[in-house]
């Protein structure tokens, strides 16, 4: 039995030791704030971290607002003005019908490439030519055509 003690014993205080060795425990210093030992790591991840790119004020005066406010004034029979609620509808954005480039029987229209019989904000692209796109919605035409904004630059369709 006392064999048996002293072995618990033994590993008992030889476990303690090696827990010892294995992680000492940090005593805080005195005088030191818990803040000011790991400010450091703080300097690390600001050195680490990419640089934040902003926008330009010119870039965010030409963002329109995403939303319509209407403001709904209900009169009574008298004609005066006997509520006012407001609404909010979000504004939907198409691209300009405009036509960039046509190549062969495709034409670049608001950004995307379109063939004869396809459609593009509800209208349907009826024909191609050289340098005019025709679109049909509602038995009404709209032709589109390539704008040559530059003089020094010359167009060959042959």
């Amino acid at each position: 039995m006392k064999n048996i003690i002293s072995i618990l014993s033994l590993l008992l205080i030889s476990s303690i030791a090696f827990a010892e060795m294995a992680a000492p425990i940090a005593k805080p210093q005195q005088g030191v704030n818990k803040g000011e030992e790991l400010s450091w790591v703080d300097e690390q991840i600001k050195a680490i971290l990419p640089p934040r790119k902003g926008t330009s004020v010119a870039y965010i005066d030409t963002v329109t607002q995403p939303f319509i406010f209407v403001i709904v004034t209900k009169t009574g029979k008298d004609g005066v003005a006997v509520s006012k609620t407001s609404r909010v509808y979000k504004r939907s954005w198409k691209a300009p019908l405009k036509v960039t480039i046509i190549i062969n029987s495709k034409a670049l229209i608001a950004g995307k490439w379109c063939s004869v019989n396809d459609w593009v904000q509800g209208y349907k692209v009826a024909a191609i030519g050289e340098n005019t796109v025709k679109l049909v919605k509602n038995k009404k035409t709209k032709i589109l055509s390539i704008k040559q904004d530059n003089r020094k630059i010359q167009i060959n369709t042959k």
